[in-house]
This record gives structure tokens, C-alpha cells and sequence, in this order.
């Protein structure tokens, strides 16, 4: 007595499956250099944005609308430094391209935000600390600012009253 026609439709099936499994692995090109049909479009690197040494873009949670520096959207990558050294980085350049900061925080995930009043618009940044083998993840949003995220004026101090 054979197998029964439910254990061969399933072996069938099984055999469909992996063997649409072990001709994928190879990254979908047919050729050597050539792109899989399913890549994520290349993203360019937004103008105006300080990037540490090493970092590569990760082009399939990356959203880049507009141009130049008035882009807004997701610019996500990896950093080859640690999750502190991408802080201090971001902390110190970010102002030499017109952003002023907002806040800073140190923690298990790290959390950055700047304001640009020359171009209306805000940066959240998310540090990540990774694995060696594959760095410190960092996620900016760009957005334009709202009235409740511009920084606020700086405070004008009376002198106290005479008396």
C-alpha cells in the first residue's frame, strides 16, 4: 500500500517550497553584478545632515522627499563607531550645519533632537547601540517644525526691583 494522496500533495508541496527557498538564496540576480528586481531604490545622501565615517544607508527604511536642504523624511543607517561615538559625532556637528539642540539623552537608546531656523524644520534622531557586525543603528526623522517644537526664545532677565 502506497502513500495516501493527502501525504503526496504535501510532499509535493514541500518539494515546490524548498525548492523555491534554495533558488532565491542567491539574491535574486541572475547574473553576477546584477540587481535584484527586489532591492530598495538607492537613496542619495540629503544635503545639510552631518554623517559619520563608515555609515551606510539602509535604502529600505530610508524615505527621502523634497531636495536639497529642505528634504524631510527617514534617513536611516548604520555607523561603523560606537553608539557614544555617533552622540558625541552628531552632537558636535549637527550645529556646524544650522541645527541647534533641543535636547540630548543618554541611555540604552540613545535620543537627539535639533531645530532649524533657517529652514522651518526639526530632527529627531534615535542611536541604537548594535552588534560588531552590524554597527550603531541611527534613525532620523526630519520634519518641518511646529510652533511647540521650535525652540523656544531665549529668556530676557530683569534686574530685581529697587527698593
Amino acid at each position: 500500500m502506497g502513500p495516501s494522496r493527502g501525504a503526496r500533495a504535501v510532499a509535493l508541496m514541500l518539494g515546490a517550497i524548498l525548492g523555491g527557498c534554495t533558488a532565491s538564496q542567491g539574491g535574486g540576480a541572475d547574473k553576477p553584478g546584477e540587481a535584484a528586481a527586489t532591492e530598495a531604490p538607492r537613496v542619495e545622501v540629503p544635503p545639510g545632515t552631518a554623517l559619520p565615517a563608515g555609515y551606510r544607508i539602509d535604502s529600505s527604511r530610508s524615505l527621502i522627499l523634497g531636495d536639497g536642504e529642505t528634504w524631510t523624511g527617514r534617513l536611516d543607517y548604520s555607523a561603523a563607531g560606537s553608539a557614544d561615538d555617533v552622540f558625541d559625532f552628531l552632537r558636535r556637528e549637527m550645529p556646524k550645519f544650522g541645527w541647534a539642540e533641543i535636547y540630548a539623552v543618554r541611555s540604552e537608546v540613545d535620543l537627539l533632537g535639533f531645530a532649524s531656523a533657517a529652514t522651518g524644520r526639526v530632527a529627531n534622531i534615535r542611536i541604537e547601540r548594535g552588534s560588531m557586525l552590524d554597527g550603531t543603528r541611527v534613525d532620523m526623522i526630519v520634519s518641518p517644525a511646529t510652533a511647540a517644537s521650535k525652540p523656544a526664545p531665549a529668556a530676557r532677565t530683569r534686574p530685581p526691583p529697587a527698593h
